[in-house]
């Protein structure tokens, strides 16, 4: 089992992905959190010299670009969690047009049984740390979180975001990737025998009891 629930309000990963998030790598794929920090601070900077010239006339300005930027850092916090506190998990690339990861969790939040559930996602921009494209095949380790209401077996749904989103340092990713058991990406290669193909985006139950 991947998130254990020894409290009410806490969950925890059994094997973080402890990757630290470079923020322009992320903005590659994903703008919005470094645009939405970086307009911010050009506002209250505008603001900030407007107000100590006008004497005031500009001070919305100024907490406009202010709100912004808090709102864009704490937008960019809780990223760099999901990678630094997520769960590690096995992806592997199983198209490349557009270019489609599949990743395997059991969604058991500790009851006892066993959920274990491939989500298929589309992640056309992704791109592999060094020279070279990704090919169908090839391992792209992701980092996970959960959602659903508590308390309850299995949660609802995860979220896997390959660590190439968040760097390009090819000794980072080996790292994570050696990090997930090699019992785990055979059951991840055992996982795509059950689902049918072409694959498509989306949640799949699948049985590896056997």
């Amino acid at each position: 089992m991947r998130f254990s629930k020894p409290r009410a309000e806490t969950t925890f990963a059994s094997n973080p992905g402890g990757v630290e998030l470079k923020p322009l790598v992320y903005a590659r794929y994903f703008p919005g959190p470094l645009l939405q920090l970086t307009f911010g601070a050009i506002l209250a900077f505008a603001g900030l010299l407007l107000l100590i010239f006008t004497k005031g006339a500009s001070a919305l300005l100024l907490l406009l670009g202010a709100r912004l930027v808090t709102m864009g850092w704490q937008w960019m916090g809780r990223i760099e969690r999901h990678f630094l506190k997520g769960c590690a998990l096995p992806g592997i690339v199983v198209a490349t047009k557009p270019i489609t990861v599949a990743a395997l969790t059991d969604l058991s939040t500790g009851g006892g049984a066993t959920y274990n559930t491939v989500k298929i996602v589309k992640m056309p921009k992704l791109k592999r740390a060094g020279s070279g494209k990704l090919v169908e095949g090839d391992r792209v380790p992701v980092v996970a979180l959960y959602s659903g209401r508590m308390p309850t077996p299995k949660w609802d749904d995860f979220y896997p975001s390959p660590v190439l989103f968040a760097t390009n340092d090819p000794t980072e990713v080996a790292r994570v990737e050696a990090s997930i058991g090699q019992k785990e990406w055979r059951e991840m290669d055992e996982a795509l025998t059950l689902i049918p193909k072409p694959y498509r985006p989306g949640l799949y139950p699948v049985d590896l009891s056997t």
